[in-house]
Parts: structure tokens; C-alpha cells; sequence
């Protein structure tokens, strides 16, 4: 992660400043600004890329896919949350935060509602509907309440 200040108050150059490592690598996640002011980053995947194919550069044949149509893998379940006011080396956690055992990779969304909990669904890693596939079609929703709840 980074902290940037384009725009610093005394005139001087922007400066970017390294801070925390994420809790693990994390590609299509959604980051969330919660009203506490930390941010809630919810779905993703380990490893790989947004998007879907019946082959690619390297596979030729859809069968040889190793996740169907899926170009990502490893979905992440355990939301993080970034604290800003807390000190380098202690801003992300994931303590006290359940799992999702839903798969929300590409495709996948969430959103701030207006009591401030936050509404998670999607992720369709397939060309159209498919439900027999190692991360399926998703029509079911869910709703994650920070810890502030």
C-alpha cells in the first residue's frame, strides 16, 4: 500500500510514502471507504487475472482450462480493513472477520448501503450462465456487517 499527497499543504513536491503490505495478494477485490473512515477491501482472488476465455496464449483447448472459463483463482473469503490511524506495520487486520464462502472473482461487486453495512454479490468468470463449473454462474447476494455493527 501507499499514502500519496499530490497536493501537500506547504507547496512542496507530492510525495508518495510506503506503508503496510496487504495481508496477502489480492487481484478484482473492492475496496470500500466505511464511515469511520478505514476501508474495507471484500472479494478477489489470490492469483491470476479479470476476465474469461475458452483458451489462451499458453492453453489451447478449453478442456486443458484449469478453472473452466475463469482467468483467476483462489477467491478470497476474509475481508481486510485498513486503518489509517493506526501505526505502519499494524494498519490492515482481518481479526474478528468471518469468512465468505462464497467465490467473488471477476465480476464480483460490493457497495455501502445507507445503514452502513455493505451489500456483496456477483461474480460470473464464465462467457454466460453456467452453474456446473468450478466457479459458477452467482445470482445469490450477501451482506457483510463491519465491526462497527
Amino acid at each position: 500500500c501507499q499514502r500519496l499527497t499530490t497536493e501537500p499543504a506547504d507547496g512542496s513536491a507530492p510525495q508518495c510514502e510506503k506503508v503496510d503490505d496487504m495481508l496477502e495478494g489480492r487481484s478484482m477485490g473492492q475496496f470500500i471507504i466505511l464511515p469511520d473512515g478505514k476501508m474495507l477491501v471484500i472479494n478477489g482472488g489470490l492469483n491470476g487475472t479479470a476476465g474469461h476465455a475458452e483458451a489462451t496464449g499458453q492453453i489451447h483447448t478449453y478442456g486443458e482450462m484449469p478453472f473452466g472459463m475463469s482467468l483467476a483463482a483462489g477467491p478470497v473469503g476474509t475481508p481486510a480493513i485498513y486503518d489509517p490511524n493506526e501505526p505502519k506495520g499494524s494498519r490492515w487486520s482481518n481479526k474478528g472477520l468471518g469468512t465468505m464462502n462464497i467465490a467473488r472473482l471477476y465480476h464480483s461487486s460490493a457497495i455501502l448501503l445507507p445503514e452502513a453495512s455493505v451489500l456483496v454479490a456477483g461474480s460470473n468468470p464464465n462467457v454466460d450462465v453456467n452453474t456446473s463449473t468450478i466457479f459458477p454462474t452467482e445470482y445469490r447476494s450477501e451482506i457483510f456487517y463491519p465491526p462497527y455493527f
